[in-house]
């Protein structure tokens, strides 16, 4: 299975983006609600969420908020004789982000101020076109270290050219991938809703929000 196993998303996620990216009047090119509904096209994800603040904080290794700087192809798996069944070829992307801040889990997993992350898509999806689309958004995620995560029967992890060797691989979880831009009056996923969170994230409506529920959870005030 994917690292990720059990919410079904697909294209009803991305038409409730298409509808709230029209009912927003503002510039498309600037938004991070038309490159969310880009990686979303035609990915099927079922995951467990992530639970409440305290569960999140528990069961991830890094939680932390930056930029977007950058889309590349994602990681690939070998496999030794016949087991590849071409399962793992082409779904996942690399974010390339630029940590402002650590909310919580293990600030040594940052290299040089930046995380690499594994995000899913569909086969067919271009990482050279969403890098073009990238809005250099704000982000929030919760991160898996994935380093040592290996499919079925495979035998390496084969990364991307441009994921420095000693960077920890992380995997957001589905649900703990956050996007906004300056013209976003909301945060956006490409997997989820704010209404899917956990009641006890109290409906956070922007990445201040969210971090801010990370940062009291922390010292103490934990839902």
């Amino acid at each position: 299975m994917r690292p990720f196993p059990v919410k079904s998303l697909s294209a009803t996620l991305a038409l409730a983006l298409a509808v709230s990216a029209c009912g927003h009047e503002q510039d498309e090119a600037e938004s991070a609600e038309e490159f969310a509904q880009q990686l979303a096209l035609g990915v099927d994800l079922s995951y467990i969420g992530m639970g409440s603040p305290r569960q999140m904080i528990a069961e991830s290794d890094l939680v932390a908020r930056g930029v977007l700087t950058d889309v590349f192809e994602g990681v690939e798996y070998e496999y030794e004789g016949p087991a590849d069944d071409g399962r793992y070829t082409g779904i996942y992307l690399t974010f390339e982000v630029a940590v402002e801040e650590v909310l919580a889990g293990d600030e040594s997993l940052v290299r040089d101020g930046k995380v690499y992350v594994m995000v899913d898509k569909a086969n067919p999806t271009s990482p050279r076109d969403l890098a073009a689309a990238n809005p250099r958004p704000e982000v929030l995620l919760v991160l898996l270290d994935h380093t040592q995560w290996l499919p079925d029967h495979a035998s390496a992890v084969i990364r991307p050219e441009r994921m420095p060797s000693d960077a920890p691989i992380f995997f957001a979880r589905p649900d703990g991938l956050w996007l906004q831009t300056p013209s976003d009056q909301e945060m956006v996923s490409p997997f989820t809703t704010t209404e899917a969170l956990d009641p006890t994230w109290g409906r956070p409506r922007t990445i201040d929000e969210m971090a801010e529920v990370v940062r009291a959870c922390r010292q103490g005030d934990c839902p």
